[in-house]
């Protein structure tokens, strides 16, 4: 008797599960198709590693699970449905359709959010992994429908990143199916490599940091953000925790910021250049105010060399574009000009914000080493 196709197996399971006489969940033969025989027909399609890929598939524990699966787990980012990214077959819950899913473990949200904040974050999540894979993602489905009525299988739905769909009953030939998987693959491999050696937490914090204009790169703000004020009408200069640093795909450590921390320095500074007040810029027009740039005279990458964190209003400079870009790439000897007179205006608030330091060191940040 000649071996089912992959086709024919997952129909074959797809069918009984629905089947009104279902079989006692213990040794039932649903179980054995869709735990061994679809998981052994792909390892032998595939011809994948076993070292680096896991396949393997559930129909719940104990009990009939809402939304069986098969999935492909690549070890470099997980071993498991609960976290991670991975490939899987999802048949939908009254068993029409079966889904071929990239997808994530939607425990992982669950554990670190409500309910509702869990499946707003892992849909953003799948938003974000969709656009780095945008040629693929725009061929196929952005969204999927299990028709699921428990948290689980809604999670299935609120994680899937991309994909394709397939009747359960018009499913097409093996042939057609591996070519589809292995298109699916090649893309998992593309988002195995932009996490490279991050975990995979430390891949998701990078994402969300990076969409959020968190990370450490000189970035334009004009915001017009309303400053809290105290009653005597003057901004209050008081230290502020660190945050933890996200992990970039080559290793490095990007530090965090807060853009409306720079909002306030801006409009402390009356949208005026604290090197020199004269220098004119021009008129935003999304905010009607004078465009400034603000600049952390202590360079945020230097967070670590500190108790307190350095992206403090304390430390945020208003600068003209010009003067900006002076600080970074002209001469020394003007740079320390321009460095000396931000530190003198600053060095008492850096003191109270737990950030005191000499001007020496100061200048040691920029790689200046004055002649004294």
């Amino acid at each position: 008797m000649s071996e089912k196709t992959l086709t024919e197996l997952i129909q074959e399971a797809g069918n009984l599960y629905k089947s009104e006489e279902r079989e006692e969940f213990k040794g039932s033969n649903i179980g054995t198709i869709i735990t061994k025989k679809i998981p052994s027909r792909l390892k032998k399609l595939l011809g994948i590693s076993e070292d680096k890929y896991i396949i393997e598939g559930s129909i719940g524990k104990g009990q009939y699970a809402e939304i069986p699966w098969v999935a492909i787990f690549n070890k470099e980012i997980t071993e498991s449905a609960t976290r991670g990214i991975y490939i899987v077959y999802l048949y939908t819950a009254d068993m029409t359709g079966v889904y071929l899913s990239l997808n994530q473990g939607y425990t992982y949200f669950s554990d670190k959010f409500t309910t509702k904040k869990a499946k707003e974050e892992i849909k953003n999540m799948a938003n974000s992994l969709s656009n780095m894979i945008e040629s693929y993602s725009k061929r196929n489905h952005s969204n999927i429908y299990l028709n699921a009525s428990n948290k689980l299988g809604k999670g299935y739905m609120a994680g899937h990143i991309t994909g394709k769909d397939y009747d359960l009953n018009e499913l097409p030939d093996e042939s057609v199916l591996v070519e589809d998987l292995l298109e699916l693959i090649e893309v998992y491999e593309e988002i195995n490599k932009k996490i490279n050696t991050r975990t995979i937490e430390e891949f998701y914090d990078f994402i969300i940091a990076e969409k959020k204009g968190l990370l450490d790169t000189e970035n334009i703000i004009d915001s017009t953000f309303q400053v809290k004020e105290n009653e005597e009408g003057y901004l209050e200069y008081t230290s502020k925790d660190k945050k933890e640093p996200v992990i970039d795909q080559c290793g490095k450590k990007l530090y965090l910021r807060d853009p409306n921390e720079a909002a306030k320095a801006l409009k402390r500074a009356g949208y005026k250049c604290e090197v020199d007040e004269s220098h004119n810029t021009f008129i935003n027009k999304s905010t009607a105010l004078t465009y400034m740039e603000a600049h952390h005279l202590i360079p945020i990458s230097k967070g670590d060399l500190f108790d307190y964190s350095v992206d403090n209003i304390s430390n945020i400079c208003c600068l003209c574009p010009n003067c900006h870009r002076k600080i970074h790439f002209s001469k020394d000897e003007d740079r320390i000009k321009m460095i000396e007179l931000l530190y003198d205006k600053r060095k008492v608030k850096l003191e109270k914000t737990g950030l005191a330091l000499s001007l020496e060191d100061l200048l040691g940040f920029y790689d200046i080493k004055k002649l004294w």
